[in-house]
């Protein structure tokens, strides 16, 4: 009895693939793009290439590297704000996480003496204890980050250059003539390094960032020698921002289309290496 189960099965086994060998899907047969989106496909994690344009808030602290060094205190100044504009790309066509950014801020320099703990003697330079500049900045910054569905990490170093604007100089013996200016010998122009890292989380299409930055300014103050006394004076910007800012993407940042995915779902109903 058992045998003449098995020889059945097996006839009839026989018979569905010599039916299937003697009926093949024609060359030219294709299935409709209705059924290939019915095919399942892991839609896994992948970075593309994407750009996005963002705002950007925070503070800076500001100081100087004096030469000769002077008695000073790092100190707070709000309203660091400005857009950017960030491309995201594969390094040497097959690396991801790279990318680079340009933007456009409203941001400040300057410097607060402190008074000696000896004396209690605040230096001033030309009767200034405090000097706030506002100034218009323009960094060109690469990034490395590492991506996961929801969060990021990154690093971030590149270049600046800078206008200063308007100057605030505060003391009890600034003379009105330069509270609100500049003097001749007073470099208006600056730039030098920046860099820094981040953190973000992501909420496809949009992308907040908490960053904090050094910018080390590679142009004086002012003119080297202007105290015509022999002797030179150099003061470099030295200040770190921190600040938040949200991105929107303009154009995908993982995952595939509905395109791609129905390519995929061709690839497997038929086969295609």
């Amino acid at each position: 009895m058992k045998r003449l189960i098995y020889t059945i099965l097996l006839l009839a086994l026989s018979c569905a693939l010599s039916r299937a060998q003697d009926n093949p899907l024609p060359d030219n047969f294709e299935y409709t793009d209705s059924y290939l989106d019915t095919v399942k496909v892991s839609n896994i994690f992948k970075l593309n290439d994407y750009w996005m344009v963002g705002v950007e808030y925070g503070v800076s602290f500001v100081r100087q590297q004096f030469v000769p060094k002077f008695s000073q205190e790092t100190f707070m100044v709000p309203g660091y704000y400005g857009v950017t504009l960030t491309k995201y790309s594969k390094m040497f066509g097959y690396m991801p996480y790279f990318g680079f950014q340009i933007g456009f801020y409203n941001g400040y320099e300057g410097y607060r003496f402190k008074p000696s703990l000896e004396t209690g003697y605040t230096p001033n330079l030309e009767g200034a204890e405090q000097v706030v500049m506002q100034i218009y900045e323009v960094p060109f910054l690469t990034q490395v980050h590492y991506d996961t569905e929801y969060f990021k990490l990154m690093g971030m170093i590149g270049i600046y250059g800078a206008y200063r604007n308007t100057i605030e100089r505060t003391g009890p013996y600034v003379s009105e003539e330069i509270a609100h200016s500049y003097r001749s010998f007073d470099y208006r122009y600056d730039y030098g390094l920046q860099g820094g890292a981040g953190l973000g989380l992501v909420f496809s299409p949009f992308e907040f960032h908490l960053t904090a930055k050094v910018r080390y300014g590679w142009s004086s103050l002012f003119e080297p020698g202007y105290r015509q006394t022999g002797d030179y004076w150099y003061a470099y910007p030295f200040d770190v921002i921190v600040s938040g800012s949200l991105h929107f993407h303009l154009s995908k940042r993982n995952g595939r289309s509905r395109a791609d995915l129905r390519r995929e779902a061709k690839r497997i109903v038929y086969d295609e290496e």
